[in-house]
């Protein structure tokens, strides 16, 4: 994928929140539409961000302290791995009043195995794309 590719914004109302998911992958944009359910809208202002990366990479943990295995937090981000063995790490920080969500998809080995065995679990992946930051808010 081209750094020149167009950036697509799937946005929707989740959990009473407003939520825009933006991604320059058409498969990504896809997972995005179906966590969405034909509930699509217009938004003019976004409680949550969330950006899914072509970027491999883990997320930095530098300055980070332990909050469970494969968390981590430092009060004012939290990094996790494989979010719900979803195949995705999250990146999530508060900015101002909106929730910020940066997404990588870095599947292990088992989770490419259990893709393999059981499709249906790109459900599963865009729920956590969609919803996961929506969870334990106070919208």
């Amino acid at each position: 994928m081209t750094a020149s590719t167009r950036i697509t914004c799937i946005a929707s109302r989740t959990g009473g929140l407003d939520v825009a998911v933006y991604t320059r992958s058409r498969r990504w944009a896809a997972f995005a539409r179906e966590a969405c359910a034909g509930q699509e809208t217009d938004l003019q202002t976004e409680d949550v961000s969330v950006t899914v990366e072509d970027d491999r990479t883990p997320f930095s943990q530098e300055g980070l302290q332990p909050l469970t295995r494969g968390a981590w937090s430092d009060g004012s981000v939290v990094v996790m791995e494989n979010a719900c063995a979803s195949g995705l790490d999250l990146r999530i920080r508060a900015a101002g009043e909106r929730l910020e969500v940066t997404a990588r998809h870095r599947p292990g080995w088992s989770t490419r195995a259990l893709a393999t065995a059981a499709p249906e679990r790109d459900i599963l992946r865009a729920a956590v794309l969609h919803h996961t930051s929506v969870v334990g808010s106070d919208g």
